[in-house]
């Protein structure tokens, strides 16, 4: 099972994000439905574990905080750009969260992030756009990427590949307590 756990929008925020698509040579757009934050990304994992993880995952500890978005931006490089995202503002209560589900799987023997946690929302891929097409989008759309939203939960996602594309499957959320 290919799973990982992850943030949903609001039904605001994917219709916002939805506005922004537009026909662009080398631009493959996310489906805004399938569209989240993702907190860890764990891979392969066997049906064995799935239990012991749901159960360590429901002792994560954090009330229900809000998300602003901010702006349009690209990770690769200008001669290769990979993946458009819009931005999420950093947020003491989303590193926390982050931080919790972090050391719940690595305690259950997850390989742990050594990057830095840079939450964002993954938007479009990148194959073949020209920089200067994807700084135009960019530019006219940067300001419209504003908004906030209230999480209330986070969720257990198994990712299940097929000819027709990757599909996302709920196999738990969990709920953020007012009261942790």
């Amino acid at each position: 099972m290919r799973l990982f756990v992850a943030i949903p929008l609001s039904p605001d925020v994917r219709e916002q994000l939805a506005k922004i698509r537009k026909s662009v040579d080398g631009v493959r757009w996310q489906d805004p439905e399938k569209c989240h934050i993702t907190l860890k990304f764990l891979g392969d994992t066997a049906k064995d574990q799935l239990p012991e993880l749901r159960a360590n995952l429901r002792k994560v500890q954090s009330s229900p905080f809000t998300l602003s978005l901010d702006g349009l931006d690209y990770f690769g490089s200008k001669r290769n750009p990979k993946v458009l995202w819009a931005g999420i503002h950093q947020n003491d209560s989303l590193q926390q969260l982050y931080q919790q589900v972090e050391e719940i799987c690595a305690s259950l023997g997850f390989e742990q992030e050594d990057r830095e946690f840079k939450p964002h929302i993954t938007i479009a891929r990148l194959n073949g756009a020209s920089f200067k097409n994807l700084k135009e989008l960019i530019e006219e759309h940067k300001s419209q990427i504003r908004g906030q939203w209230k999480v209330e939960k986070f969720v257990l996602y198994q990712s299940i590949l097929s000819n027709e594309g990757t599909r996302y499957k709920r196999l738990q959320v969990f709920p953020l307590t007012a009261n942790p």
